[in-house]
């Protein structure tokens, strides 16, 4: 039966665990460090208005913890600043309020997420042109992101207000960038760098792909006999909007049971295939589970409703989506 879209909470309580995710939502998710205020886990003592702040500390956490805002100076933790109009800098050196490379000190902000997320956009602020103040009168600043601890993408970014305005820069990707990490600050070693400095204002970044589960395809209820021996059917259907071949079928797992294996024990292979499950169309992802490896790790017991399914695409973003079930005892 195919399942409803489940609430965004349950996806990601369900997908990252014991996390504060009652602020998220299925899709994009936005991330401001500037007003107003949005998925920073804990804003007591931030700027209102204008004002710059000291948080006091050199990292906190977002998105319900899961990820992490850094400052650096020199390669050494760094305390981190805060400008309500501006966004995140790093506190002492020339500016508090930004980040910069003067003397040779070059200063950071990292952001770090505990899987990959698609970054969509990221918003600097405080990246000005300024006649006479820099060489060649522009600022400049880097964005780095990174997966697995290799660059996959830099972006380099010029000012396009003067002073007065808020020198904000937007980076929009139309293919979202996959990373686990991103990196703010201004290069060294450049005519420019003395004299160029930004804040880190906002990020648009989407956490997981819900998926749309259905278990025992064309069956309704989805009743499962707790003894039997064989395996059960679950189909992630395709669409218009999501390619299943997107999915890596090695990551897939539902209620915590792998995918089951067939074939000789020396040369095993996912049983799983591509086809047209619901005859929509669009091309499905049928994969097999152990019904006795579900009741033997509690993910099937007679009281269970529901069953998650979870796993990763190919460039390592999760998905995660449901379906309900009916257990029937033993006969």
């Amino acid at each position: 039966m195919r399942s409803r879209t489940p609430g965004a909470a349950y996806i990601v309580a369900a997908l990252i665990g014991a996390v504060s995710a009652s602020v998220l939502a299925v899709g994009a998710e936005t991330v401001s460090f500037v007003e107003p205020y949005a998925n920073v886990d804990n804003t007591a003592g931030w700027s209102v208005g204008d004002a710059t702040v000291n948080l006091g500390v050199t990292q906190f956490s977002i998105l319900g913890g899961v990820g992490l805002a850094q400052g650096e100076r020199a390669g050494s933790p760094a305390t981190i600043s805060q400008r309500g109009t501006r966004g995140l800098g790093v506190w002492g050196g020339s500016d508090s309020d930004e980040i910069d490379a003067q003397s040779g000190n070059q200063e950071r902000i990292t952001l770090a997420f505990d899987h990959v997320v698609r970054v969509n956009w990221v918003e600097i602020r405080s990246l000005f042109i300024e006649p006479g103040q820099v060489i060649d009168d522009t600022e400049y600043g880097r964005i780095e992101f990174s997966k697995a601890g290799i660059v996959v993408h830099t972006e380099d970014l010029a000012g396009a207000e003067s002073p007065g305005a808020l020198g904000s820069v937007t980076a929009s990707f139309s293919t979202p960038v996959s990373a686990d990490q991103i990196e703010f600050f201004v290069p060294t070693g450049q005519p420019w760098s003395a004299g160029s400095e930004f804040a880190v204002a906002q990020i648009d970044v989407t956490l997981f792909q819900p998926v749309t589960v259905d278990i025992k395809p064309g069956s309704d209820p989805n009743s499962i006999n707790l003894g039997e021996n064989g395996v059960l059917p679950v189909a992630v259907l395709g669409s218009a909007d999501f390619d299943v071949l997107e999915i890596d079928a090695e990551t897939v797992a539902l209620g915590g049971v792998a995918v089951t294996t067939r074939g000789p024990a020396k040369a095993p292979k996912l049983a799983c295939s591509y086809e047209d499950a619901n005859g929509d169309g669009y091309t499905d992802l049928a994969a097999f589970f152990s019904v006795q490896e579900l009741v033997a790790i509690g993910a099937l017991t007679e009281s269970t409703t529901e069953l998650n399914l979870t796993g990763n695409l190919t460039d390592g973003l999760p998905i995660s989506g449901m379906d309900f079930v009916r257990p029937v005892p033993p006969q």
